[in-house]
């Protein structure tokens, strides 16, 4: 990658949402449980953000209740949005897909340590992401 594409800032992490639900009766903590994955971005074009959102879903070993919701945004400023930013035929934003790669990267472990730390001292705190292809 180039030095041109690496002009951005981590400008800000938040917290959007996390739901944690009771321990059910049944849950053994012995079943592996399934960890769900997605992440979505959004692009301010006038002020040269752009956004990533990060949410993971914890499982019970049934897939039949969420025992955890988490959703995480982190915000990059980017100093030569020009050259990362592209716009397909249909007009919509596309980010170089190693830029893309990277903000991917810092987001998924800015949300791994939220989580780790959102869970210390409960009944999921074992419940880690683990590492993911793409890392």
């Amino acid at each position: 990658m180039s030095e041109t594409q690496k002009k951005y800032v981590l400008k800000g992490i938040e917290l959007m949402s996390f739901v944690m639900s009771e321990k059910a009766e049944n849950f053994n903590e012995k079943k592996p449980v399934r960890i769900n994955f997605t992440q979505e971005q959004k692009i301010n074009q006038a002020e040269n953000i752009v956004f990533k959102y990060t949410t993971i879903e914890i499982l019970d070993s049934e897939d039949t209740n969420v025992l955890i919701k988490l959703k995480v945004a982190c915000s990059f400023f980017f100093l030569n949005f020009a050259d990362v930013v592209n716009h397909n035929e249909k007009g919509e934003a596309v980010i170089l897909h190693d830029v893309n790669m990277d903000l991917a990267r810092i987001c998924v472990g800015t949300a791994r340590g939220i989580l780790y730390t959102q869970l210390k001292g409960t009944y999921l705190k074992s419940a880690i992401l683990p590492l993911l292809p793409f890392e």
